[in-house]
Parts: structure tokens; C-alpha cells; sequence
């Protein structure tokens, strides 16, 4: 899978999560990303978001509900930056006292 963008990644994700969600599985979609295209896709901006999520910064959260068998989690948009810092510095950290 490539960084690069334009490459139909978040098509692809959005259309596979809508495929299988209509076939009544249920599907969380987790949008990752800090353009946080999904989240523009699906108009939700939300105070619970992946980075809120990562950062400790909501304790109990809900995914949205987009339909019954489709959830989402929202990106945190810019603050990912601080999110993917706080998960390497974790994984380093952790990795000094093994």
C-alpha cells in the first residue's frame, strides 16, 4: 500500500465498508488519516476522534452510528501529528525497558 495520495485508498475503504455493512456484517470504519478525507465524506466532525482517543483526551466514547451495521470513528484531523508522536514515543519507551 502506497503514502501516496490519489490512489483511491479512501474510495476503496469507504466503498468496502458500505458493501459490507449493506450485507448486514458489522463494520467499524476507523478513519487513520490526517487529511481525515473519510471524516469529510461522512460531514461528522466530533469531539470523540481517534487522536482524542489515542491522547487519553475522552475516557468513554461512542463510535457514530452511520447505519445498523455501519460505525465510524472519526480522524483527529491535524492532532494525528501528536497522536502518531505519542504512540512512537510509547513504543520507544517501552522498548528501552524490555
Amino acid at each position: 500500500m502506497t503514502m501516496k495520495g490519489g490512489q483511491a485508498k479512501t474510495t476503496l475503504a469507504i466503498n468496502l465498508a458500505a458493501r459490507i455493512a449493506k450485507a448486514r456484517r458489522d463494520v467499524l470504519l476507523i478513519d487513520s488519516d490526517i487529511q481525515a478525507n473519510v471524516t469529510t465524506t461522512f460531514q461528522r466532525d466530533h469531539h470523540c476522534n481517534l487522536a482524542n482517543v489515542i491522547l487519553g483526551k475522552v475516557s468513554d466514547f461512542e463510535f457514530i452510528q452511520l447505519d445498523r451495521h455501519l460505525a465510524f470513528l472519526p480522524s483527529g484531523g491535524e492532532a494525528m501529528v501528536e497522536a502518531s508522536s505519542y504512540l512512537n514515543y510509547t513504543r520507544f519507551k517501552d522498548s528501552l525497558f524490555k
